[in-house]
């Protein structure tokens, strides 16, 4: 699949919600983000102007990795394991990363 196909799904899984449909699902957003970040890493190497959506895949990533820690800490045996703190240790790396790619991607300033 293309790396937009990627990028694309991933919003959708992320923030598709209207008053009709909710496709809302944080794991399978992370997913095609984590896709869409092996592809856009890949052309960032051989084009310099990939950086700014490489950025965006980090930053949507970060967030979906947040939203992530939040459910599980909803979870009370995934709060017994201490699952979600890596979630959140990966959201903050995800979010630096994107910062190096794109450092007017203010977004990711705020994580």
């Amino acid at each position: 699949m293309h790396l937009l196909a990627h990028f694309n799904l991933g919003k959708l899984y992320l923030y598709g919600k209207n008053d009709e449909d909710d496709l809302i699902d944080v794991p399978k957003a992370e997913a095609a983000f984590r896709a869409a970040l092996k592809l856009a890493k890949a052309e960032a190497r051989v084009n310099a102007k990939a950086n700014k959506l490489t950025a965006e895949v980090l930053f949507h990533l970060s967030m979906s990795c947040y939203l992530r820690a939040q459910e599980l800490s909803c979870d009370p045996q995934a709060c017994e394991n201490g699952e979600e703190v890596p979630k959140l240790y990966e959201a903050l790396q995800f979010a630096l990363d994107s910062t190096a790619f794109n450092p007017r991607i203010s977004e990711a300033h705020y994580q």
